[in-house]
């Protein structure tokens, strides 16, 4: 160190030591005991307690498991604890056939009043097949179980099982309730492996067999999922445009399209160009709106609205051109290998469609099931939130059953 640096420090030092000093005298000097006052010092505020960690992702997996468990349980004291205060609970596109039915609901009291006379008729069991979770978003496919053992009124139980394919897809709220709830099923295939159905009517036969290994995948928010879901989002873009060869670059050449309303799988690009084509020639110009999509591993999850005007026929379904609008809202699941699709599920519900296509038929067929009933369907009184007594205090029920490990598609 430098002379005049030491000298500037030892300066620095004295001067503090003098104020020091200084401030000391002063002090005695002025050395008065302080004035009293009434006035209250305002306390310190504690700061609010941050709300608990948001239930996302893994730790979704046993409120979802516990959900389904209550539902093949019928146990609706668990059932309706898991529904937020506020919900948006829909059996997406179910077509009413009596009166008073409705497909949607706000809060547990209205998810029962659908679920409710659903339970109070049929056995039911549920095998979750693939399980997608993004964050706060689930999804579901499912091989469904429903066997009609109990009277309704007039109309007398079969002890018939239907077998069908369903999606869910849904939104927890950061406490693990139910935010979102939104249903996908064919009405058609219910109702033709019941024997509802006129003679002749195609439907889709009963599951035999799953499609894959019982899986359950959480997001990881990579390059490939963010890839996959740009991808899906393009290819829906194309839909739109009515460009057959610019939707079909987007399927491998093996691909599997699983139309749940369809009698048949189409396998391979030849078949689901066809189905492509069908639709094309039914409702040309059709538009395609995607409302939600996210991805989770090889799989994009979206719930998306198709529009359109029926102007051509399709030979087996549409004998004739009706000019009839429609519109359909569906769920798709579509997993990607190679930025090509491999496989996809569409979940729309037929007879939604045919309702729109044919309403008057739909109207004489909900009214030879009132009277097949005696009338006695009711719609259900204003603000009646009863569960039915029905498995009301039964316990929940194991965890949803797997699926066949590595079973072979269905052909």
């Amino acid at each position: 160190m430098t002379h005049i640096a030491k000298l500037s420090l030892v300066a620095l030092v004295v001067s503090i030591v003098a104020i020091a000093g200084c401030k000391k005298k002063d002090d005695k000097k002025n050395n008065k005991k302080p004035v009293k006052t009434n006035k209250v010092q305002p306390k310190t505020k504690t700061p609010p307690k941050t709300d608990a960690k948001p239930i996302t992702g893994k730790a979704l997996l046993p409120v979802v498991k516990k959900g389904w468990a209550a539902f093949d349980a019928e146990d609706a004291k668990t059932f309706t604890a898991l529904y937020a205060a506020k919900t948006d609970f829909q059996l997406v596109d179910m077509v009413a056939m009596m009166p008073g039915q409705t497909n949607k609901a706000t809060d547990a009291a209205g998810v029962m009043k659908l679920v409710g006379p659903y339970w109070a008729a049929h056995k039911l069991k549920t095998h979750a097949d693939l399980v997608l979770i993004n964050g706060s978003n689930v999804a579901m496919i499912s091989r469904n179980e429903a066997t009609f053992d109990t009277d309704m009124g007039p109309m007398k139980a079969t002890n018939k099982t239907a077998k069908y394919w369903g999606a869910q897809v849904g939104k927890y709220d950061a406490k693990g309730k139910i935010a979102m709830d939104h249903h996908y099923f064919d009405q058609t295939t219910g109702m033709g492996q019941s024997g509802m159905l006129p003679k002749g009517t195609p439907f889709r036969p009963a599951w035999e067999k799953a499609y894959f290994d019982a899986q359950e995948i959480v997001a990881k928010n990579d390059d490939t999922e963010k890839k996959n879901l740009a991808a899906y989002k393009a290819f829906a873009a194309d839909l739109s445009s009515g460009d057959a060869k610019k939707v079909m670059a987007h399927a491998a050449d093996d691909i599997q399209v699983v139309h749940i309303d369809m009698p048949k799988d189409q396998n391979g690009k030849k078949e689901a160009a066809g189905l492509l084509a069908m639709y094309n020639t039914a409702f040309p110009g059709f538009k395609v709106a995607v409302k939600n999509a996210w991805a989770a591993g090889a799989w994009v999850v979206a719930e998306y609205s198709v529009k359109g005007k029926n102007t051509g026929a399709i030979p087996g379904m549409i004998p004739k051109a009706t000019n009839n609008d429609i519109t359909s809202n569906n769920a798709v699941f579509a997993r990607f290998e190679g930025g090509k699709i491999k496989q996809m599920f569409v979940f729309s519900n037929g007879f939604n469609m045919h309702a729109q296509l044919y309403p008057e038929k739909v109207k004489k067929m909900g009214e030879e099931m009132m009277k097949k009933m005696g009338g006695a369907a009711k719609a259900p009184a204003k603000g009646d939130a009863k569960a039915p007594a029905k498995g009301d205090a039964k316990a929940p029920a194991k965890a949803p059953a797997k699926a066949p490990a590595k079973a072979p598609a269905p052909k």
